[in-house]
């Protein structure tokens, strides 16, 4: 004879689209890390060889430095190698953020609340009863 309440009961309908939601982003991580790491396990030196070292674009690095500030180096990071990380954690706040509004505008029926209104809109002369003894 446990009664559970029922708006627990509501949110058992939202578990489907919960976890096709979740499969969806967690495959979206899996292809990210697996991008990410393929790029690892191939070296990129494998054809480096002594001969062809010494005139190459690796030790020719002079002619290409460009005066770039640590916001932009961090910016092409973040929007090239991190994008689907940056718009993951977008979605997540925007999630929180929705989640916490919902949360300060549902009204419970069993709490008693002020009615601000009202009271404002009474008269004193009518609510207060003078009575003599």
């Amino acid at each position: 004879s446990i009664k559970i309440p029922e708006y627990k009961i509501i949110i058992y309908r939202y578990i489907p689209i919960g976890i096709i939601l979740g499969t969806g982003f967690l495959c979206e991580i899996l292809l990210v890390f697996e991008s990410e790491l393929s790029s690892l396990i191939v070296s990129p030196f494998g054809k480096l060889t002594f001969n062809n070292f010494y005139l190459n674009s690796i030790t020719l690095w002079d002619s290409n430095v460009v005066a770039i500030t640590n916001i932009e180096v961090f910016a092409s990071v973040l929007y090239t190698h991190y994008a689907y990380f940056f718009i993951v954690s977008g979605i997540i706040l925007l999630v929180s953020m929705i989640g916490a509004i919902t949360l300060t505008l549902h009204r419970r029926i069993d709490i008693k609340r002020q009615k601000i209104y009202k009271q404002v809109q009474k008269e004193f002369a009518k609510t207060i009863i003078w009575t003599s003894k």
